[in-house]
């Protein structure tokens, strides 16, 4: 895993990664977590994991900026606070856009 790799050469030893079914995972007990769902966005059943969380800060990359407000949406009605949003145009000419935010409880 590219993450692991990348942890490791920046020396850095407070991270853990898990890989599998979000809300199939048993706790998700952590101060930051990162998710890149595919187009589809987020299941319902991770928001609802994501949001029972320990997580005080959720960073979130995607791909769809439809389902991308769809889920950012649905966050800020739990009450998360949408912070700082970064799109990046990696194939101009497109109508392609990566888009990068971190929500905060």
């Amino acid at each position: 895993m590219r993450g692991r790799q990348a942890a490791a050469e920046a020396g850095v030893g407070n991270i853990t990664f898990q890989q599998g079914a979000a809300e199939e995972l048993d706790e998700l007990s952590a101060e930051v977590i990162v998710v890149d769902p595919p187009r589809a966005g987020l299941d319902p059943a991770v928001r609802d994991h994501i949001h029972a969380s320990t997580a005080d800060r959720l960073v979130y990359v995607s791909c769809d900026p439809a389902t991308w407000a769809r889920d950012i949406s649905d966050l800020v009605g739990r009450g998360w606070r949408l912070g700082r949003v970064i799109p990046h145009d990696f194939y101009p000419q497109t109508s392609h856009v990566e888009v990068v935010s971190v929500l905060e409880r």
